[in-house]
C-alpha cells in the first residue's frame, strides 16, 4: 500500500477546514495541532451522479483503460494505480516532476481516508460550499485515498516569528499555451493557428458562448516570452482583466480576481487591491499595484518556472491535428495486434504483459520522460505503432503543462528575519530595497485522459471556425483589424 498515514478517526475530521473546490477535486486545508499536518491541505476526490452504488473500497484492477495501460508503459506506478489518487502521485512524480523540477512540483503523499471520515467532512463543510457547487455532487470517495500536499498559499513559520508580520500575499495565474504550433501536415484552412494564439481564438468562441463579457487583454505569448519585459506586460494586462487567469490572495482570503455581476468593478477591486498591498510593499510614487506587478514579474523571470513550463508544452510539435491522426492509427494498431507493434493486454489481475514483438521503445527517455534539450521532431504522418505512442503521450503531457496554474507566495521579511528563516522551496530575494520571503510552485498537474483527444480536436475546430468568422477580421484572415486580439511570438 502507497498510502503512509490514515484518516480515519471522525474527530479529526474537525480540524479540516473547507478552503475551495473544482469540478473533480475538493481542498481541505488542516487548522489543527498535529506538527505533522501542520500547513497542510488535503485534496480529495469528487464524485458526481448516484454515488450510493459507488464501493468505498479499494479498487483491485487498474484505473486506466488497457489502451491506457499501454501507453503510460513507462511507468508501471501509472499503469498500476488503482484509485485517481495513485494515478496522479504516480504521474505528478514520476513524469512531470523530472521534467518541471523538484522545487515547482510537488506530488504530495497518499492518505487512507475513511468512509466516517469523509461522512463527517460532507457535514461540517456543507455551508462553507458554493451552492452551486453542493448541487453537483458530494464529498464521496470509491477508493479511500487522498493526497496530503503542502499549503503553498502560506508558509510554515513558527508562530513566534509570525509574530506582527505582514500578511502573505499569494497569485495564482493559469497562463495557458505559450507558443504557437507549426506542424507541415497542418489543414491549409487552420494556418490562422500559426500565426494567433489558441488563447485569443478561444475569447472569441467564449464570448460568443455568452461565457465572457470581454475580449481579455492578455497573452501568453507575452508571457512565456523570456523576456521580464513581455513577463510584465501579460501580468499587467491580467490586471486589467483577470477572468479566471489571475487571483490574489491575502492571508488565504481572495482579494482579486474575475468580475461578475455581483462582484464590485473593476475599478472598486483595484482600489481594494491597492489598500491590501499598502501594507506589503513600501511607498512609492508609482503607486502598490504597479510595484507588485513589476516585482510579480521579476519573480516569474528569475524563477525560470515559465522557460520549463514552455519546454513541456512544446512536447506537443504536431498540434492536435497530427495527435488526433496518431490517436487514430494508434487504435488501429491495438485492434490490429500487429506483431511488430509491441501491443500489450490487459491480464485479469490487472497487470500488463507483452504479447508479441519488441517492448515499447525508451529512446531519449529520462526517467521515463523525455528529455528536455532533446525534442522530438516529426515533420510527417504518424505510422508507426511507436510513433503513433509517442506523439499522443506527449500531447497528453503537454495538455497538462498547457492547462496547469502556476502559484506564487510572497511574504516581507526583515534582514534580521530572513537569517532566521529556511524553509524548503522557499527562497529570499531582495527587490527594491526590501526582501521578501518567496516561492513558485505548479498547480492542477493531473493528467489527461486518452479518450478526450476527439474532444480536443472538436473544440479545436470550433474555435479556430468561431475565429474566422469573427467580424473584427477580414476576408484574407492574415490582417486582422484593429479592434481583434493577436499575438505574435516574441521567441
Amino acid at each position: 500500500m502507497m498510502a503512509y498515514m490514515n484518516f480515519l478517526d471522525v474527530r479529526e475530521a474537525d480540524n479540516w477546514h473547507y478552503r475551495g473546490e473544482g469540478a473533480a477535486n475538493l481542498v481541505l486545508a488542516y487548522n489543527g495541532s498535529d506538527p505533522a499536518l501542520i500547513g497542510k491541505v488535503l485534496r480529495l476526490r469528487k464524485l458526481v451522479g448516484n454515488a450510493g452504488k459507488l464501493s468505498h473500497g479499494a479498487k483491485e484492477t487498474p484505473i486506466l483503460l488497457p489502451e491506457e495501460q499501454i501507453l503510460w508503459a513507462e511507468w508501471p506506478r501509472m499503469a498500476a494505480a488503482t484509485s485517481t489518487a495513485e494515478l496522479n502521485h504516480a504521474y505528478i512524480g514520476d513524469v512531470l516532476r523530472p521534467l518541471l523540477g523538484d522545487k515547482h512540483v510537488d506530488p504530495g503523499s497518499l492518505v487512507d481516508v475513511s468512509r466516517s471520515f469523509v461522512e463527517a467532512l460532507n457535514r461540517n463543510i456543507a455551508h462553507r460550499r458554493p451552492a452551486w457547487r453542493a448541487e453537483t455532487g458530494s464529498l464521496i470517495l470509491s477508493s479511500g485515498i487522498g493526497l496530503l500536499i503542502s499549503d503553498h498559499s502560506s508558509f510554515s513559520i513558527p508562530r513566534d516569528i509570525l509574530t506582527e508580520m505582514p500578511p502573505t500575499i499569494t497569485v495564482e495565474i493559469k497562463p495557458k499555451c505559450g507558443f504557437l504550433p507549426v506542424f507541415p501536415v497542418m489543414n491549409e484552412d487552420n494556418l490562422i493557428k500559426t500565426i494567433v494564439s489558441r488563447f485569443a481564438m478561444h475569447q472569441t468562441l467564449k464570448l460568443s458562448q455568452g461565457k465572457i463579457k470581454n475580449i481579455s487583454k492578455y497573452s501568453p505569448l507575452d508571457l512565456f516570452s523570456g523576456s521580464e519585459s513581455g513577463i510584465y506586460k501579460a501580468i499587467c494586462d491580467l490586471f486589467m482583466t483577470p477572468q479566471n487567469n489571475l487571483r490574489i490572495f491575502c492571508n488565504g482570503k481572495e482579494v482579486f480576481g474575475e468580475f461578475d455581476d455581483t462582484s464590485t468593478s473593476p475599478e472598486e477591486a483595484r482600489v481594494q487591491l491597492e489598500n491590501v498591498l499598502g501594507e506589503f510593499l513600501p511607498s512609492g510614487a508609482e503607486g502598490p499595484v504597479v510595484a507588485f506587478q513589476k516585482l510579480i514579474s521579476h519573480l516569474l523571470f528569475r524563477s525560470n518556472v515559465l522557460k520549463k513550463l514552455l519546454i513541456v508544452q512544446k512536447l506537443d510539435v504536431v498540434d492536435i491535428e497530427g495527435s488526433i491522426q496518431a490517436y487514430e492509427m494508434f487504435l488501429k494498431h491495438l485492434k490490429s495486434s500487429a506483431p511488430h507493434s509491441g501491443v500489450q493486454e490487459s491480464t485479469p489481475n490487472g497487470k500488463i504483459t507483452a504479447t508479441t514483438g519488441s517492448p515499447p521503445q525508451q529512446t531519449n527517455l529520462l526517467n521515463g520522460t523525455l528529455h528536455v534539450n532533446e525534442p522530438r521532431k516529426h515533420t510527417k504522418v504518424p505510422r508507426t505503432f511507436e510513433e503513433c505512442r509517442t506523439i499522443i503521450r506527449d500531447f497528453l503531457i503537454s495538455a497538462t503543462a498547457k492547462d496547469c496554474g502556476i502559484m506564487l507566495t510572497l511574504l516581507p521579511v526583515g534582514s534580521m528575519m530572513s537569517d532566521d528563516i529556511s524553509l524548503p522551496g522557499s527562497y529570499v530575494v531582495t527587490y527594491s530595497g526590501r526582501q521578501y520571503l518567496h516561492k513558485v510552485h505548479l498547480l492542477d498537474l493531473d493528467v489527461k485522459q486518452l479518450k478526450k483527444l476527439p474532444h480536443y480536436f472538436q473544440l479545436d475546430k470550433e474555435i479556430v471556425t468561431a475565429y474566422r468568422s469573427c467580424s473584427c477580421m477580414d476576408s484574407s484572415f492574415s490582417t486582422p483589424l484593429p479592434d481583434c486580439v493577436v499575438s505574435s511570438e516574441d521567441s
